[in-house]
């Protein structure tokens, strides 16, 4: 991620971008995108990118990132927030299911974070 690529995230009202710093060093950066759904009115949030360093893995920064983005997305009134990955993608599915995320269908691990 360059500058310049997280100045124009940070300038939009619609993005969220979220970095783990351990120290001064950054470790982990969350980026997710909040749009309108057009099906009940409300709002929703995708997180996108989620990135731990390979020497920081598994110490729950991962987990970290994605519970902050759930609380600020309780403040932001989201109505549900849904992430996917692959389902042979274990990190990704224990970082999601450690924070509350339900898993959604079978062939496609896709986890939704109901805020209602």
């Amino acid at each position: 991620l360059s500058l310049e690529q997280a100045e124009a995230s940070l300038a939009d009202e619609r993005c969220y971008l979220l970095v783990a710093k351990v120290g001064d060093e950054p470790e982990g950066l969350l980026s997710a995108f909040r749009f309108p759904d057009v099906e009940c009115g409300g709002a929703r949030v995708y997180p996108y990118n989620i990135e731990v360093r390979p020497s920081s893995r598994r110490q729950g920064i991962g987990a970290t990132l994605v519970s902050h983005l759930i609380a600020l997305c309780d403040d932001d009134d989201v109505d549900l927030i849904w992430a996917g990955t692959d389902v042979a993608n274990t990190a990704a599915r224990r970082t999601f299911e450690a924070t509350g995320g339900a898993l959604e269908g079978e062939s496609y691990a896709e986890y939704e974070w109901d805020r209602e």
